[in-house]
């Protein structure tokens, strides 16, 4: 399993990007694209978006996603 912590900076981007972790966890046919959704989203989970940390846990294919 691994855990990356990451922030976001507007309700926007927090919503587009957990599309996309939710397109990682249907799964996709097309394993490349899964890799780059994944790295995206690392990529662009840098800022803070009203303090609030949303973790994100990858098993396989698999994302849990809670905020603290």
């Amino acid at each position: 399993m691994h855990e990356y912590s990451v922030s976001v900076n507007s309700r926007a981007t927090l919503w587009r990007h957990l599309r996309l972790i939710l397109q990682v966890k249907k799964g996709l046919e097309n394993c490349n694209e899964n890799i780059e959704i994944i790295l995206e989203a690392r990529r662009v989970f840098e800022q803070v978006w009203f303090g609030k940390m949303l973790v994100i846990s990858y098993i396989g294919s698999e994302s849990n996603l809670h905020f603290l």
